[in-house]
Protein backbone atom coordinates (compact mmCIF):
# COMPACT_ATOMS: atom_id res chain seq x y z
CA UNK A 1 0.00 0.00 0.00
CA UNK A 2 1.42 3.40 -0.93
CA UNK A 3 1.71 6.37 1.40
CA UNK A 4 -1.18 8.11 -0.39
CA UNK A 5 -3.47 5.08 0.04
CA UNK A 6 -2.78 4.86 3.76
CA UNK A 7 -3.47 8.57 4.15
CA UNK A 8 -6.81 8.26 2.36
CA UNK A 9 -7.81 5.39 4.65
CA UNK A 10 -7.51 7.64 7.72
CA UNK A 11 -10.46 9.73 6.58
CA UNK A 12 -14.03 8.52 6.92
CA UNK A 13 -16.76 8.76 4.27
CA UNK A 14 -18.73 11.13 6.50
CA UNK A 15 -15.77 13.55 6.66
CA UNK A 16 -17.12 15.30 3.57
CA UNK A 17 -20.33 16.09 5.46
CA UNK A 18 -18.54 17.66 8.44
CA UNK A 19 -18.16 21.39 9.04
CA UNK A 20 -14.43 20.92 9.66
CA UNK A 21 -13.82 19.36 6.21
CA UNK A 22 -11.91 21.78 4.00
CA UNK A 23 -12.01 20.14 0.52
CA UNK A 24 -8.25 20.69 0.32
CA UNK A 25 -6.07 17.66 -0.41
CA UNK A 26 -3.29 19.08 1.79
CA UNK A 27 -5.48 19.81 4.83
CA UNK A 28 -8.77 17.95 4.73
CA UNK A 29 -9.76 18.43 8.36
CA UNK A 30 -9.05 21.39 10.62
CA UNK A 31 -9.39 19.25 13.77
CA UNK A 32 -7.62 16.07 12.59
CA UNK A 33 -5.19 17.09 9.83
CA UNK A 34 -3.61 13.62 9.77
CA UNK A 35 -6.94 11.79 9.82
CA UNK A 36 -8.67 9.83 12.56
CA UNK A 37 -7.19 6.81 14.30
CA UNK A 38 -10.45 4.86 14.76
CA UNK A 39 -13.52 4.02 12.68
CA UNK A 40 -15.46 7.00 14.06
CA UNK A 41 -14.72 10.65 14.76
CA UNK A 42 -15.81 12.09 18.08
CA UNK A 43 -15.47 15.63 16.71
CA UNK A 44 -17.81 15.12 13.73
CA UNK A 45 -20.20 18.06 13.40
CA UNK A 46 -22.64 18.07 10.47
CA UNK A 47 -22.16 20.97 8.08
CA UNK A 48 -25.05 23.43 8.17
CA UNK A 49 -24.97 26.33 5.70
CA UNK A 50 -27.10 28.37 8.11
CA UNK A 51 -24.33 28.16 10.72
CA UNK A 52 -22.13 30.45 8.64
CA UNK A 53 -21.94 34.09 9.73
CA UNK A 54 -24.03 36.50 7.66
CA UNK A 55 -22.25 38.23 4.81
CA UNK A 56 -21.09 41.74 5.51
CA UNK A 57 -22.80 44.28 3.34
CA UNK A 58 -20.09 46.57 2.02
CA UNK A 59 -22.30 48.92 0.05
CA UNK A 60 -25.83 49.65 1.30
CA UNK A 61 -28.50 49.07 -1.38
CA UNK A 62 -29.45 52.76 -1.49
CA UNK A 63 -25.92 53.65 -2.61
CA UNK A 64 -26.01 51.06 -5.38
CA UNK A 65 -29.07 52.56 -7.08
CA UNK A 66 -28.29 54.28 -10.34
CA UNK A 67 -28.95 57.98 -10.40
CA UNK A 68 -31.19 59.13 -13.23
CA UNK A 69 -29.83 62.02 -15.24
CA UNK A 70 -32.17 64.93 -15.25
CA UNK A 71 -33.14 66.03 -18.75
Amino acid sequence: MSEVDSEVDRFLPECRLCQFYSCDIHLRCAVHPSGVESDQCLDFTPYKPSSLPPAIEVYPPEKLKRHKKSA
